[in-house]
C-alpha cells in the first residue's frame, strides 16, 4: 500500500509540473529566413528569433539537429505561403517583439490563416 501511495504521488507531481510550465507564444508572418548551422526568423510585427541545434552524438543533440530542421520546413511553408507562423519561447513574458535571439525556442506552428 505505501508503495501504491508513493507512485499515485510521483504521478501527481509529474503532472502538476507539466501543467505549470510558464511560456510565451507569439505570433506574425514570417517576412525572411537566415540558415546556416541555425534558423534565424523574422516576423511582420518586428519580431526576430533563432533556434540553434547542439552539435553531438547523443540522442538530445540529435533531437536538437532534427527541430532545427523541422522548425526551418515550418518557416519556409509559412514565408511561401503567407501563412502565420507561431514560435512557443519556453520562458513566460517574452516579449512579441524585437530581437528574441537569446530566448530559447521550444517549437512552432503553423496557424490556419
Amino acid at each position: 500500500m505505501k508503495r501504491l501511495r508513493s507512485l499515485i504521488g510521483g504521478a501527481l507531481l509529474m503532472a502538476a509540473s507539466v501543467s505549470a510550465h510558464a511560456y510565451t507564444e507569439c505570433s506574425g508572418r514570417v517576412t525572411q529566413v537566415f540558415v546556416d548551422s541555425a534558423v534565424y526568423v523574422w516576423f511582420d510585427n518586428g519580431l526576430a528569433w533563432q533556434k540553434t541545434p547542439f552539435f553531438g552524438s547523443t540522442p538530445g543533440e540529435l533531437q536538437s539537429q532534427a527541430a532545427v530542421k523541422n522548425i526551418l520546413a515550418v518557416a519556409t511553408v509559412a514565408l511561401t505561403t503567407g501563412q502565420s507562423m507561431a514560435v512557443r519561447f519556453t520562458a513566460d513574458g517574452v516579449s512579441c517583439s524585437g530581437n528574441q535571439q537569446s530566448q530559447e525556442v521550444w517549437g512552432v506552428y503553423l496557424n490556419a490563416t
